[in-house]
């Protein structure tokens, strides 16, 4: 498998990880082998934050199929996954075996792929605590990004 701008951000991974074996999902990574049970799931939305989830923690899972929503329900946040094809997402998160879900980043038409191919457009995490949203909106809004750019943020 070469490495090229058509590459799919899941054959990407499995390259950084040694896996030479060509995934079929574009949006999440399924653990194989070894690493079949991962800890945590990793949610990227299309900003490209990142939320990391214990599955542990994770006390329920629904798909709507008319709605074409997965919801995701952590003793810390909901998450909602939407998109079309999300079956085969839903049995390997139900499984715990994916490792992160990414928003798909093409626009590729659902007929233009396999109809077992999950295509995530949209994922919001929700926290139940609301100081965890509280302190992220502080963070973004402080000028925490201009001191760690410009040397080291504890000493100054």
């Amino acid at each position: 498998m070469k490495n090229n701008d058509r590459t799919s951000f899941v054959d990407r991974e499995n390259q950084r990880r040694g896996i030479t074996e060509v995934a079929h999902q574009e949006c999440y990574i399924k653990e194989r082998g070894v690493n079949a049970s991962p800890h945590s799931v990793i949610f990227e939305q299309g900003n490209g934050t990142k939320d990391s989830l214990k599955y542990v923690q994770l006390t329920g899972e629904r798909y709507l199929p008319d709605d074409e929503i997965i919801l995701l329900f952590f003793s810390q946040a909901t998450v909602t996954l939407s998109g079309k094809q999300l079956h085969t997402l839903f049995d390997d998160l139900a499984h715990q075996v994916v490792s992160s879900v990414k928003v798909l980043q093409s626009n590729i038409p659902a007929n233009d792929v396999h109809p077992d191919v999950a295509l995530v457009t949209d994922i919001q995490v929700d926290y139940h605590d609301a100081a965890i949203e509280k302190r992220t909106s502080e963070v973004k809004q402080s000028d925490f990004k201009q001191k760690s750019k410009s040397g080291n943020f504890f000493t100054k």
